[in-house]
């Protein structure tokens, strides 16, 4: 099955992942990972996907999470007391929760900032406006005519992700619009 997904050119392929497929893509093997030596095989990642079921790039973020906020009360050292290593030495059986939270941080900032799940929301420019897509949604159920929706943002599930006979490499950067500055005329300052 391999062979002819290599031989069709079959990859996944987004030009603007959404919040959501960002999330859901599975963090072991990431297609967005920077550059480097693969931390996928060391203990603390298999501890992640054995006992804490880390599976896709939201749970690795969760994992992550206590690292990078006060909030959490998480001290840098093995047997640290903060309610959420606590919790992962009494029901996932972890040795040293923060060497596996550091691994979820690692795995998490190698992304590319095109799947990075802490990107800001997706503003592409092209998306119709609330009121448009509920004018689309009626005109659907009364056989109508709809506007064109040009967004390129692309969203769940997984599975259309998946692109046919593609070559070269994907873009790194997610195909945004630059955002339009404000249009006032400049005015003549006296002082």
């Amino acid at each position: 099955m391999v062979k002819v997904a290599k031989k069709f050119g079959v990859r996944c392929s987004v030009s603007n992942p959404s919040h959501q497929l960002r999330n859901a893509i599975p963090i072991w093997y990431h297609k967005g990972w920077k550059e480097g030596r693969s931390v996928a095989n060391t203990v603390a990642a298999k501890c992640l996907r054995e006992r804490h079921l880390v599976s896709t790039t939201a749970q690795c973020a969760k994992v992550a999470a206590r690292l990078k906020s006060a909030a959490y009360g998480h001290v840098a050292r093995a047997n640290c007391g903060c309610a959420d290593c606590d919790s992962d030495r009494r029901v996932r059986c972890c040795n040293n929760p923060h060497r596996c939270a550091t691994a979820a941080l690692k795995l998490v900032d190698r992304l590319r900032p095109k799947w990075h799940p802490d990107r800001r929301a997706n503003d592409d420019g092209l998306t119709l406006t609330r009121t448009r897509m509920d004018a689309n949604r009626a005109a659907r159920l009364e056989n109508d005519r709809v506007t064109f929706d040009p967004t390129i943002t692309q969203g769940l599930p997984l599975a259309e992700t998946f692109r046919v006979f593609t070559t070269g490499e994907d873009c790194v950067r997610p195909a945004l619009r630059p955002r339009k500055r404000f249009q006032v005329a400049e005015e003549a300052v006296e002082v």
